[in-house]
């Protein structure tokens, strides 16, 4: 029996969240539910408002963040974590979803992460 569509909205957020440094494609969570991408993508957007893609990069973006707030590894190396082979398309999917470059992030959150180490 198939899930129903929020059930089944759950289940990609879910799967997205533990596998988001190894799926490269949002096309690639439909097989793993056992659905048809068409399916997964309408059921998506009709439940959140968001599409598919935009809620995949989202996420991936998030972790693109906690890994220049909490390691000094170089943009290049984050990217290749996150996924994109391509620096270029990941500075500009970040710059997208964050409002500013990885390099800008990485500066502005650098003052906080300092801030937050001299108060332990």
């Amino acid at each position: 029996m198939l899930p129903s569509e929020s059930e089944l909205v759950e289940l990609a957020k879910s799967y997205i969240c533990e596998n988001v440094k190894d799926l490269q494609y949002p096309e690639k969570i439909a097989p793993a539910l056992g659905v048809k991408f068409f399916t997964l993508r309408n059921a998506f957007k009709w439940q959140t408002g968001e599409t598919l893609k935009h809620y995949f990069d989202r996420q991936k973006m998030e972790y693109a963040k906690k890994l220049l707030r909490e390691t000094t590894w170089d943009i290049l190396s984050i990217a290749h974590e996150v996924g994109h082979k391509n620096e270029r398309l990941f500075y500009r999917v970040f710059k997208r979803i964050v409002g500013m470059t990885p390099c800008e992030y990485r500066h502005t959150n650098a003052d906080a992460a300092q801030k937050l180490k001299m108060s332990v």
